[in-house]
């Protein structure tokens, strides 16, 4: 195994609750030739204050401090910082595996036709507690990612375990800035149209986080992130035509002229999702009413994504 510097990049945006643990576990790989770059997007808590007492520690860390921003840019900034070819992504709030890097960064460098990976993940709660599995289906050989391209669907993967080299992300200009929600799917899915492979490693190599509080911020952008998710579903019809992609603002003009039923069934749509994601967070941490409440409104908004969903985590648990 070539001990190649590996850059991991994560963003944080008050952050101060979890960025500890989260630093800590990236610190700690089994593969220690690592630069860590974190962007401060603009933190109005005491997360840019702990960043500097690890970087005193620990010469490793590269902080971009800069003003809210969002995700999309933020990493786009730190990817022009980089100096490993291989690259690692993290959010500050969730934990790696102490072999997380170094088996990723090996499957990468024994399959150069590998354009990025992602890996499974265990769903922890505030407390750290583990309370669930994410796995997501397919992508376990080249081919996968051929037969996806047969379908105008989204790329699905954990963005949490994404890890790619800096000439794959850059080969498609990276995240588009025009995006603020589902952002990781408009990428993922450029990549693979580009000529990129994912494969996703199927064992939990990240640990990720929900939040109860999520279950109520959520609800806020409810219809703005489902337009966010129509907007990258055309744009890869529009692609594939030869068309020029829209931007946000000019699909947000166009839903705008829909006629009220499609209004309707775009919002029953999005409210099934958001409280399908509520409830899973909201058991995780132990608020078993009120996640009962969320999966009840999930299943009468669109009762058949909730009964695939749902049988697909059973599944899950059950492999387990």
């Amino acid at each position: 195994m070539n001990n190649e510097l590996v850059s991991v990049v994560m963003p944080a945006y008050n952050a101060e609750r979890f960025i500890s643990q989260t630093l800590e576990t990236v610190l700690h790989q089994t593969y220690s030739n690592i630069e860590i770059l974190v962007a401060n997007d603009g933190s109005t808590d005491r997360t840019l204050a702990i960043l500097k007492e690890y970087q005193q520690k620990d010469p490793r860390i590269v902080i971009d401090n800069h003003e809210n921003m969002g995700i999309s840019k933020s990493i786009n900034r730190l990817m022009k910082l980089v100096k490993g070819e291989i690259v690692v992504r993290i959010d500050a709030d969730d934990l790696m595996m102490p072999t997380r890097v170094e088996k990723q960064v090996r499957y990468l460098q024994e399959h150069p036709e590998v354009g990025f990976l992602s890996c499974d993940a265990e769903f922890i709660n505030e407390k750290g507690e583990t309370f669930g599995y994410q796995s997501f289906k397919g992508f376990n050989e080249p081919a996968d990612s051929q037969k996806a391209l047969q379908s105008e669907t989204l790329i699905i993967c954990a963005q949490a375990g994404f890890t790619t080299r800096k000439s794959d992300y850059w080969a498609v200009g990276g995240y588009n800035e025009d995006i603020i929600y589902a952002e990781d799917l408009d990428l993922f899915t450029r990549m693979v149209e580009n000529g990129s492979v994912v494969i996703i490693l199927h064992e939990p190599l990240i640990k990720y986080r929900l939040h109860a509080s999520s279950a109520v911020a959520s609800n806020k952008n409810l219809l703005r992130n489902q337009i966010y998710v129509e907007l990258i579903q055309e744009n890869i019809g529009r692609r594939r035509k030869g068309l020029p992609q829209k931007t946000f603002a000019e699909y947000k003009q166009q839903v705008e002229a829909q006629p009220w039923g499609k209004k309707f069934t775009r919002k029953r749509k999005a409210m099934a999702s958001v409280a399908y994601r509520n409830a899973g967070a909201l058991i995780g941490n132990k608020m078993y009413l009120k996640a009962a409440k969320q999966f009840l409104i999930s299943f009468v908004c669109n009762p058949q994504p909730f009964l695939r969903k749902t049988m697909h985590h059973v599944k899950n648990i059950l492999k387990k």
